[in-house]
């Protein structure tokens, strides 16, 4: 009997803690830029953003690509499959379906915010790392 007690004890802090921890406050980070009124930095902080817009373009670009190219193979796999169970007569659409696998084109290689904000830095101005709170934030935050 102690030990059924003990069990139900630790399962309710085990519930406890989860209840708790889903509902601890989501914080997300974000950039403040200050710039100087040096003509010559102001330049090179223009270079900066049309780089970083130059970049962010060329991501989308390749990842469309890059699904594109994802997708075709991804037909012929399953064009394949389908024949050698057609084949063994054992044919499903649902295993046919279960072939495809999750599309590896994302922009993870992609970093130009962070090369905006190593620039920016380079060129003489300021970056600020901030964080707020997005989600069950605490009344303090405010």
């Amino acid at each position: 009997m102690k030990n059924s007690s003990f069990n139900i004890f630790a399962l309710l802090c085990l519930l406890l803690c989860n209840l708790l921890a889903g509902c601890s406050a989501t914080y997300e980070t974000y950039y403040e830029f200050e710039s100087v009124s040096n003509v010559d930095v102001q330049n090179c902080i223009s270079y900066c953003t049309i780089n970083k817009n130059h970049c962010h373009k060329l991501c989308r670009g390749n990842e469309k690509l890059c699904n594109k190219s994802e997708i075709n193979e991804a037909n012929i796999e399953i064009s394949g499959y389908v024949k050698d169970k057609q084949d063994k007569n054992i044919t499903s659409e649902n295993e046919a379906n279960n072939v495809l696998h999750t599309l590896q084109c994302d922009n993870a290689a992609c970093d130009c915010d962070k090369d905006h904000r190593i620039c920016y830095k380079m060129c003489g101005g300021k970056v600020i790392k901030k964080e707020r709170c997005i989600a069950n934030c605490p009344e303090s935050w405010n």
